[in-house]
C-alpha cells in the first residue's frame, strides 16, 4: 500500500516538473472508471502549466532587438495618449493604448515593451484549459494536454515575446469564443445545458464587450466573430432579438473608429510576402506547429540552392512536424465525426481562408500573424488526437515524440545563433542595432531612410560617434528626396525591396561612387549602401 502511495506521489511530481512528457500518466490516473478527478490536483496541474508558460515567455524577453513593426508600435505608444490613439492608421488602437500605460510602469526598454504581450500569453493557458473543459467536460487529460501544448507552443511563445498586438489578439479571440460557448447549446455530450436566462444575466453583454475589444485589437477579429455568427445561425438561433441587439451594439461601438479610419489615406503593404497566397495556408499551419526557430525567415537563404536548404533544414522540419501533424490529423478525424465540432472546424479553421484567398489577386492577406487566433484551436485538436490513441505505450511514445519536437523547436529559437545537432540555428529579428552601428562607423554626413518609417527602428539604436554630423533624410509623400549635394558621404538604409526603394537608391548613386554596402538578412532584411561624392 505504501509503495503504491509513493508511486502515485512520484508520478504527480513528474507531471508537475514536465507536464507535457507525463500527460499519458495523468490520463491513466484519471481515466473513466478509475480514480475520480480531484479538484486540488487539477489546480496543481494548471498552476504548474501557467508557471511553465511564464518561464518560457519571460526567458530572454529582451535578447532580440525590436524589429521594424515593434519599433513603430513602441514609438506610437510613447506619444501622449490622444496622439497614441490616432497614430497608427493600419491597426486598431487598443494594444497601443495598453502599451502606453505599460511604458509608464515598466519603462521603454526592449524587454519592458514586451511585458504586456508576455502576460497575455500566460493568461491564454488557463483560458485554453477552460475551453477544453467546454468541449469535453470530463476529460482532465484533454484539458491538461491542451494547456501544456499552449504553454510550450513555439509559435505562441514567439508572439508573446513581441511588442505587437497579436498576443492580445489571440487571448481575446479565445476569451470571446469561450463567452460565445456559454450562449450556445452544450458542445460536449456530457455537459448539462445552460438555462435560458443566461442570455439576460450578463453573459451576452460580456460577450459583446469582448467582441468590441477584439475588433479594437485587430481587424481580423471580424473573422472570429463571423465564425461565431455562422455557428449561431446554424446550431442555436436562441433569443434572436437579443443576439441582433448585441451585434448592433458592437457595430455602434466600432462605428466612430470606422468613420475616422475611412477619412485617412489608406496604404496596404502587399508586396512583402514571397510565394503564392495559396501556399501561405500550409505555411501558416507549419508556423502554428513549429514556430520560427525551425527554418526561420532569413533572406540570405534566397541565394542558396534548394538542395542545400533541404539538406540543412529539411530533416529537422520533417522530424519536428511529424508527430504534431499526425496528432492534428487524428484530432481532426475525431472532431469531424461529431456534427457540433465539425461546425466549429469549418467556421474557425477553414472559413477564414475562403474570403482571404478570394481577395488574394488584389490583397495578399493570408499570413500566420493575421490568422494567429487559430493557433490555440490547433493545440486543442492535437490534444484531442492524443486522446484517440489506445494503449499506454503508444500514448507515452507519442507524448515523448511531441516533447522532443517542441523542445528542439524551442532550442532553435532561444539558442540562435549557433548550431545544435548539426542544424544551423538562424533565428533572429531584424538586426537594427548592428545596422545602425555599421552606418555610424562609415561616418556619413546624411542617412537616407526609405520608407520614412524606418526612422522608428533606426533612430532607436543610432549612436553616432563624436563629431559625426549625420542627419536623417526622409523621402516625402511623393517619394522624392531633398537636395543632397552638400553631403559628401551619403548612406541609404532600405528594408523593403521594391521599385520605389530602388529608384531612390539610383537617384542617390547618380554621380557618386559606391564606398561600401552591407546586407543584414534576418527576417525581412536590411540593406545599407554608402556613396561618396567625387572630390
Amino acid at each position: 500500500m505504501r509503495a503504491a502511495a509513493r508511486s502515485c506521489v512520484l508520478l504527480r511530481c513528474l507531471m508537475i516538473s514536465n507536464p507535457l512528457l507525463f500527460l499519458p500518466f495523468a490520463a491513466a490516473l484519471t481515466a473513466p472508471g478509475k480514480v475520480k478527478a480531484n479538484l486540488k490536483r487539477e489546480w496543481i496541474i494548471l498552476a504548474a502549466l501557467v508557471a511553465l508558460a511564464a518561464v518560457l515567455r519571460f526567458a530572454g524577453l529582451g535578447k532580440q532587438p525590436l524589429w521594424l513593426d515593434e519599433a513603430s508600435t513602441a514609438e506610437f505608444a510613447a506619444r501622449p495618449l490622444y496622439d497614441c490613439i490616432f497614430a497608427d492608421t493600419q491597426h486598431p488602437p487598443l494594444f497601443d493604448v495598453l502599451l502606453h500605460f505599460s511604458i509608464r510602469v515598466f519603462g521603454a526598454s526592449d524587454a519592458a515593451l514586451r511585458i504586456p504581450s508576455a502576460i497575455f500569453g500566460v493568461l491564454l493557458v488557463p483560458v485554453v484549459w477552460v475551453l477544453a473543459r467546454r468541449f469535453a467536460s470530463h476529460s482532465l487529460f484533454l484539458r491538461s494536454a491542451s494547456a501544456a501544448l499552449t504553454a510550450a507552443s513555439p509559435f505562441l511563445i514567439y508572439l508573446s515575446q513581441e511588442a505587437r498586438s497579436y498576443s492580445l489578439f489571440i487571448l481575446l479571440s479565445a476569451c470571446a469564443t469561450l463567452a460565445f460557448l456559454r450562449l450556445m447549446p452544450p458542445v460536449a455530450a456530457t455537459e448539462a445545458a445552460e438555462p435560458a436566462p443566461v442570455f439576460f444575466n450578463g453573459a451576452l453583454a460580456f460577450y459583446a464587450a469582448l467582441s468590441a475589444a477584439l475588433i479594437y485589437t485587430h481587424y481580423f477579429g471580424a473573422l472570429v466573430l463571423l465564425a461565431h455568427e455562422l455557428i449561431y445561425w446554424k446550431t442555436s438561433r436562441r433569443r434572436v432579438a437579443a443576439w441582433l441587439t448585441a451585434r448592433a451594439a458592437v457595430a455602434a461601438v466600432f462605428l466612430p473608429w470606422a468613420v475616422w479610419l475611412l477619412r485617412q489615406p489608406q496604404y496596404i503593404e502587399a508586396r512583402q510576402w514571397l510565394g503564392s497566397p495559396w501556399l501561405r495556408t500550409p505555411y501558416a499551419w507549419f508556423r502554428f506547429l513549429d514556430g520560427f526557430g525551425i527554418a526561420p525567415p532569413n533572406l540570405s537563404r534566397l541565394a542558396d540552392p534548394p538542395v542545400k536548404i533541404l539538406r540543412e533544414e529539411g530533416l529537422a522540419v520533417l522530424l519536428t512536424l511529424a508527430p504534431l501533424v499526425w496528432l492534428l490529423a487524428c484530432g481532426l478525424r475525431r472532431a469531424w465525426r461529431e456534427p457540433p465540432l465539425r461546425s466549429w472546424i469549418i467556421a474557425l479553421l477553414i472559413g477564414p481562408y475562403l474570403p482571404l484567398l478570394a481577395l488574394s489577386p488584389w490583397l495578399r492577406l493570408v499570413h500566420e500573424r493575421y490568422l494567429a487566433f487559430q493557433a490555440p484551436f490547433f493545440m486543442l485538436l492535437i490534444a484531442a488526437g492524443l486522446t484517440t490513441l489506445r494503449g499506454m505505450g503508444l500514448r507515452s511514445f507519442t507524448a515523448v515524440a511531441c516533447t522532443l519536437s517542441i523542445t528542439f523547436s524551442l532550442w532553435a529559437y532561444y539558442a540562435a545563433p549557433g548550431r545544435a545537432l548539426g542544424y544551423p540555428l538562424r533565428y533572429g529579428k531584424e538586426d537594427w542595432p548592428t545596422a545602425a552601428a555599421w552606418v555610424a562607423a562609415e561616418k556619413p554626413q546624411a542617412v537616407v531612410l526609405a520608407p520614412a518609417y524606418l526612422q522608428f527602428a533606426f533612430a532607436r539604436y543610432w549612436k553616432p560617434g563624436p563629431g559625426l554630423p549625420a542627419t536623417f533624410v526622409l523621402p516625402d509623400d511623393a517619394g522624392h528626396l531633398p537636395n543632397l549635394a552638400a553631403a559628401r558621404r551619403v548612406a541609404i538604409v532600405l528594408s523593403h525591396d521594391g521599385p520605389a526603394e530602388e529608384s531612390l537608391r539610383q537617384e542617390i548613386a547618380a554621380g557618386r561612387a559606391l564606398a561600401g554596402q552591407h546586407f543584414f538578412p534576418q527576417q525581412t532584411g536590411i540593406r545599407v549602401f554608402v556613396y561618396d561624392a567625387p572630390h
